[in-house]
């Protein structure tokens, strides 16, 4: 794997889809996941800025996946970086894919609870 790259298997459960195909939303949240992965495994905070997905088939629910991500270059406190969903096998056929601005912070970021448990909870950055 090259540097900041992050390269899990998995295999997701049949509630994660309507009519045996993956939700987009869940597609895109395998990829923004192993965005922040990438740059979490350099000890580099980061929150994501941007991202533009691109959907190319239907992923079976039940399906072995191999999602990669990986920055492609930094400026600054941004980084560029691409996210693949394939299939796990000898075709790895690409199915989604995203790329992505995401930016260093600076300090980690702290939930605060509310005290009513009504209110929104409170973040700083």
């Amino acid at each position: 794997m090259a540097h900041g790259e992050v390269r899990p298997g998995i295999r997701l459960a049949p509630s994660t889809g309507g009519n045996g195909i993956l939700q987009g939303g869940v597609t895109f949240a395998l990829m923004d996941e192993a965005l922040g992965w990438s740059l979490y495994y350099q000890n580099l905070p980061a929150v994501t800025a941007r991202v533009e997905t691109r959907f190319h088939k239907p992923i079976a629910v039940g399906a072995r996946l191999i999602v990669k991500a990986w920055v492609v270059k930094q400026r600054g406190r941004l980084f560029e970086a691409h996210a693949e969903i394939r299939v796990d096998g000898s075709e790895a056929t690409l199915l989604a894919q995203a790329d992505a601005t995401i930016c260093l912070i600076d300090q980690r970021i702290e939930f605060e609870a509310s005290s009513n448990g009504k209110e929104p909870n409170r973040v700083s950055v």
